[in-house]
């Protein structure tokens, strides 16, 4: 998984950072299927086009991608400090209909470090 690598690996990340970043990760069920229907899939792509502008523009982290199966979304995205970077998408995730239900999963620090969950 992309995230993984780039959490993991020692490579200098696009914050320009080679020590630890934390991570979130956001999921939600999918309405179609296993993998959502055309238009379902078209419309998260649309909303991440979004988020990764709002992240970006932020400076406080970067939008990693995403990945569908088993019913359900998962959005990642890292950056040095999971707390800021949550102020800058929860309100984007809050204002979008698509993502009640889910949950958004912040670790902080390493693989291993603690995490946190957040019911949408």
């Amino acid at each position: 998984m992309k995230c993984w690598s780039k959490l993991l690996g020692k490579s200098e990340s696009k914050l320009g950072r080679q020590d630890s970043v934390e991570w979130i990760a956001v999921y939600f069920p999918l309405v179609s299927g296993e993998y959502g229907s055309e238009s379902e899939v078209a419309e998260i792509h649309t909303f991440t086009d979004h988020l990764q502008a709002v992240i970006y523009e932020s400076s406080k982290g970067v939008f990693d991608g995403d990945e569908f199966g088993e019913g359900q979304c998962g959005l990642f995205m890292y950056g040095p400090d999971a707390d800021q970077l949550l102020a800058v998408i929860l309100p984007f995730f809050a204002s979008w209909n698509k993502a009640a239900g889910g949950q958004i999963i912040l670790r902080y620090g390493d693989r291993h470090g603690r995490e946190q969950r957040i019911s949408l």
